[in-house]
């Protein structure tokens, strides 16, 4: 008889997925930052490739994250979410304080979406 609840191998699944998730995106904003410093890239190109950071962090890390391909909507939720929480605290840590940093509307559904739509893709590649 088959358990319908959560199994230990799909909580490390998300977990091993944010984590990666979290790895990828400390090293992407730390490469796009010096990018930024070193050729004065406009500030208005700060959020949108900051979003696409997240998006491609949540993306890579489902993808290499997630073994058992099962929930995917399941597990793509808890990874964007989680994933905006310890992003939203580490990089808020980085700054010095919570008042310079926000989290808005746009974050919560970016990695919200990202996170449904990479466990659906991911769980789908897996089954083949």
């Amino acid at each position: 008889m088959k358990k319908s609840g959560i199994l230990k191998g799909d909580f490390f699944d998300v977990v091993k997925a944010i984590l990666l998730s979290v790895l990828l995106s400390l090293v992407l904003v730390l490469l796009f930052a010096f990018i930024v410093k070193f050729t004065g890239i406009n500030s208005n190109w700060v959020m949108p490739v900051n979003q696409v950071i997240k998006i491609i962090s949540i993306f890579i890390g489902c993808l290499l994250g997630i073994k058992y391909p099962v929930k995917g909507v399941f597990k793509g939720i808890l990874i964007g979410l989680f994933f905006l929480i310890i992003t939203f605290l580490l990089f808020s840590a980085f700054n010095g304080g919570f008042e310079e940093n926000s989290l808005t509307v746009y974050d919560f559904l970016t990695c919200l979406i990202a996170g449904i739509i990479s466990g659906i893709f991911t769980v789908n590649i897996k089954n083949r």
